[in-house]
């Protein structure tokens, strides 16, 4: 019984920052957006997937740098380090949004769990378009780790951008990812 409390630890766990996006994510990203030019929160090796143009590392730290053109962003999980409670996905998706409503950004996506209880999560749903995948997904670790990993959480995929019937093409009808929601718009209707 400690062995599977360990597991469920290490995957809840803000240690475990590195999930690496399965290529069907990026491929799906460069359907919507043509290409990737910016990964902020990335790695060489993660990027081997997501291919974008230009990443920033952990040690560039892509919050104190200009963001530009189509993003693509998987930010790391967990908490800040010493911040506990404080959210990295929450905080990364304040600062996409706010990049993207002010122009910096042309385009975007991120990926993150589906966190339907916590409020940036609430936030950005009511005002962007959402993929709620249908599977958990088998996220690609670090090579060290020689393995997949599942979280035990669902994901999401948001879409920052003004094209939501191609958003909903590509991730509902031709790659099947999920379904997606525009609860902004579907008020209006």
């Amino acid at each position: 019984m400690s062995n599977n409390n360990n597991f469920i630890k290490n995957i809840h766990s803000s240690e475990s920052n590195e999930w690496y996006t399965p290529v069907i994510f990026t491929e799906a990203a460069r359907a919507v957006m043509g290409e990737i030019d910016l990964d902020p929160a990335s790695s060489e090796e993660a990027n081997e997937a997501v291919r974008a143009g230009k990443i920033f590392t952990i040690e560039d730290d892509g919050f104190t740098k200009e963001w530009f053109g189509r993003v693509w962003l998987n930010s790391p999980y967990g908490f800040f380090e010493g911040q506990r409670g404080v959210s990295c996905a929450g905080m990364w998706a304040k600062s996409l949004r706010d990049r993207f409503l002010s122009g910096e950004v042309e385009e975007a996506l991120m990926l993150v769990n589906a966190n339907v209880g916590d409020k940036w999560w609430m936030a950005l749903m009511r005002e962007f378009p959402v993929c709620l995948v249908n599977k958990r997904i088998a996220f690609r670790r670090p090579s060290a780790s020689k393995k997949k990993s599942q979280p035990s959480k669902g994901n999401s995929v948001f879409y920052f951008g003004n094209n939501f019937e191609k958003f909903r093409q590509v991730f509902e009808d031709e790659y099947n990812l999920g379904i997606v929601v525009d609860y902004k718009n579907s008020k209006n209707k």
